[in-house]
């Protein structure tokens, strides 16, 4: 071999051995342990996140320390050059946040050291199991959600109900408009499973190629373009020539691939009828029977503008529906017209009304009864009695329609035990057979319904401008019923308890019947919409506002002011939030205040069944968690059984007009926390003392407190408290009018109209 040849050779193998041994540093440089590598963007936009989340924590040292830590590492990550991190870059960022959140093992961390070299790209996969644990130990309130979304258009092609693009930085899916949190081009029409906050989308985690959007209700069509309407959403999508039939203001399904919107399944299969009942599983039509509902259904209202509405919304007892129906299933609801309605129905509660379901069912009447099941007729004579159990040989279906032959003829009702219960029932009768008993549903015209109503919240030697004002606003407050059926899935507007309207089978008074008749028609609006026209008994002279009821602490109704009950207001609303201050409120009289002579207006409870408080806990942890607060919280299972001692009591926090908002009970174990007025009221009743009312006159409250415009004067011995004295003002929850407010107001001489625009401000009556 010449010379030459060998220093080629030479040179050949120098470069061949260079090679090999570059080669695997190369390999390391790259190696991501069998994942992505992690972006340098993924990390700081996390740390976004991070913050917000920091931010909601409750204990403001640990925010404080918490925010601390996380912005030190976040300039750690702003210095990375690289958009692919090593685990060189990435190793002060980890051990930053693991110094003081400690979320792995030592045996752990050893894996991390003995996974990666300095220079390999830190996993993707690796890196999103440990931000997932750093997220759930800074979403201390639950509120991080993963869920499946489908991406389905932007500003430029979706618009609300009044025309209006969505914002620029919006996404709109099958769930919604969302924050684009993630920056990167958005992959449309197809599902990602997504990482959500507070309306943010904050990363995709997993996507599919082909995604359906079911039970859309189909706007327009051209030769290019679709639209359709979801969710109160119009959204322009094109769709292909060959996919295109020109159909239109129909239900279908969207079938997407790739990224298109591939195919269009138009369902026109409808049924119709009188709607019986509308549960969550079920619809029952008075002539075609009962059907299934899917999982997908949609409810559409297609008369006046167009609009998605609930279940809820669907009028019960009418016709004004079209049933979309496919493979035997109900998918949409279309309620294709609004007419008056003039008839509501009423659940009727068993003795005391302590249920829906009734063992037994006894009826009698003035005048001949049909008694309808399936398709015979059955006569019940003027005078006799009919008892009904689940083993009735009525039931051949799983209802009976009972219906006077005389449209002024009385209906009796005795096991039910109400007030005056010989006056009797006007209307027809509905029994239902279901597994827990038999539900009976009471039909009948509005007014008629007034006619027991008003008295039965009202006194009818009230002055007839107090009269009118509480029929006007039991009316609304019915109506609204009718165009938003409280119990739809019992086949009702609403029940004749104190939870909706008091419908007691009361006897008619001439004085309340007139008020009814002199404002019949007349409903309370504000704007377009009826008014939410909450009242109550008596005020402890300042009324409350809707957010009481809100978890989100927001007054959904802005005319149901927290206000002074004067014609000159002269107290601060927000000052009664602090303790003191409600407290000299609470203990004084004031000569201004419309029902300062009110028995009601200042009264006073007190008891030491310390067992009864507790067994009220457990009701309310057992059944209504979310106004519950238990910490910490592995103490639940005591609280539950009754394994504590409480050894105070105190009004944490109070809202609009000086509320009970939330009390804590101060135990042994730990801390309890109770939310909501009404739960409020519930749980610190014994359920049998009696209430000491200002004017000497004593009530029994029963299971629930006259208000929560209270302070609390707690009994202690050794630590432990042994009796509590609550010292209170008013009678009801205090949103809206005032009844005795109302008497007060007519008896200085205000006109019906003047009371309601006194109570519900900005609401005007309109016939």
């Amino acid at each position: 071999m010449s010379f030459h040849r060998k220093k080629i050779m030479c040179i050949f193998l120098l470069l061949l051995i260079s090679l090999f041994l570059f080669l695997p540093w190369t390999l390391k440089q790259r190696r991501t342990q069998g994942n992505e590598g992690l972006q340098k963007e993924k990390i700081i936009r996390y740390h976004r996140l991070f913050s917000l989340l920091s931010e909601e924590d409750d204990d403001l040292e640990e925010q404080r320390q918490q925010l601390s830590v996380l912005k030190e590492a976040e300039d750690i990550a702003l210095s990375w050059s690289e958009s692919e991190i090593t685990y060189k870059v990435f190793q002060p960022w980890f051990y930053g946040i693991e110094e003081y959140f400690d979320l792995i093992s030592e045996k752990e961390e050893k894996q991390w050291e003995e996974k990666y070299k300095r220079t390999d790209a830190v996993g993707e996969e690796d890196a999103d199991q440990y931000i997932a644990l750093l997220l759930e130990r800074l979403d201390k309130k639950g509120e991080l959600q993963y869920q499946n979304l489908l991406f389905l258009g932007d500003y430029t092609g979706v618009t609300d109900l009044e025309g209006n693009p969505i914002e620029k930085d919006m996404i709109f899916t099958n769930n919604g408009s969302w924050k684009w949190e993630v920056r990167e081009e958005i992959p449309w029409r197809r599902e990602h499973h997504c990482l959500t906050y507070q309306g943010g989308i904050w990363n995709v985690e997993e996507t599919k190629e082909i995604a359906t959007l079911s039970n859309v209700w189909i706007v327009d069509r051209t030769k290019e373009e679709l639209t359709y309407f979801y969710k109160n959403y119009y959204i322009k999508d094109k769709i292909e020539e060959e996919n295109n039939n020109h159909e239109r203001e129909q239900v279908a399904d969207l079938f997407f691939q790739d990224g298109l919107l591939n195919t269009v399944n138009l369902k026109t299969d409808k049924i119709t009828g009188r709607v019986m009942k509308l549960t969550e599983e079920e619809l029952e039509l008075r002539e075609e029977g009962s059907f299934p509902l899917a999982d997908e259904i949609q409810y559409y209202k297609l008369h006046g503008p167009l609009k998605a509405i609930g279940r809820g919304e669907v009028p019960l007892g009418y016709s004004f529906t079209d049933f979309v129906i496919e493979e035997g299933k109900i998918v949409a609801a279309l309620v294709t017209r609004e007419e008056k309605m003039e008839s509501i129905r009423v659940l009727l509660k068993t003795k005391d009304f302590q249920s829906y379901f009734h063992e037994e069912i006894i009826i009698s009447a003035q005048v001949d009864l049909e008694i309808i099941s399936a398709d015979k007729v059955h006569l019940l004579l003027a005078g006799e009695s009919l008892r009904i159990t689940k083993e009735s040989e009525l039931f051949q279906e799983n209802r009976i329609y009972i219906k006077p032959k005389a449209l002024t003829g009385k209906t009796f009702l005795p096991n039910l035990e109400r007030n005056n219960q010989g006056q009797g029932y006007y209307g027809s009768f509905e029994v239902e057979m279901r597994e827990e008993g038999l539900l009976l549903i009471n039909e009948l015209l509005l007014e008629e319904y007034l006619y027991a109503v008003v008295p039965s919240e009202m006194p009818g030697y009230y002055p007839l401008e107090a009269l009118k004002a509480q029929a006007v606003s039991a009316r609304t407050y019915a109506y609204q019923r009718l165009l938003t059926p409280g119990l739809s899935s019992y086949g009702a507007n609403l029940d004749d308890s104190s939870t909706y309207q008091v419908y007691n089978n009361i006897s008619e008074n001439p004085n309340t019947t007139k008020a009814v008749k002199e404002t019949k028609g007349k409903l309370l609006y504000v704007g377009e919409q009826l008014a939410a026209t909450y009242y109550y008994s008596t005020s402890c002279g300042v009324g409350t506002d809707g957010s009481i009821w809100s978890m989100q602490k927001e007054n959904p109704y802005p005319y149901l002011k927290a206000r002074e009950m004067t014609e000159n207001n002269s107290l601060d609303m927000e000052a009664l939030q602090k303790e003191e201050e409600f407290a000299d409120f609470i203990t004084k009289s004031y000569s201004s205040h419309l029902e300062q002579q009110e028995g009601w207006y200042r009264w006073c409870y007190e008891h030491s069944n310390l067992e009864k408080i507790k067994e009220n806990v457990k009701k309310r942890l057992q059944e209504y968690p979310q106004y519950v607060v238990v910490n910490p919280k592995e103490k639940e299972q005591s609280f539950l059984e009754g394994k504590f001692v409480i050894e105070d009591i105190k009004v944490k926090q109070r809202g609009p007009a000086g509320t009970a908002e939330t009390i804590t009970f101060f135990t042994d174990i730990g801390i309890l926390e109770v939310s909501n007025e009404y739960h409020i009221r519930a749980v610190l009743t014994d359920g049998e003392s009696l209430v000491n009312l200002q004017n000497g006159n004593t009530y029994a409250c029963g299971s629930l407190l006259p208000s929560a415009f209270f302070i609390l004067d707690i009994e202690k011995k050794e630590e432990e408290v042994k009796g509590i004295r609550i010292l209170g003002g008013g009678f009801g929850h205090g949103v809206g009018m005032s009844q005795n407010g109302a008497k007060a107001l007519a008896n200085l001489g205000y006109q019906e109209e003047e009371i309601l625009a006194f109570y519900y401000q900005g609401c005007e009556v309109r016939e």
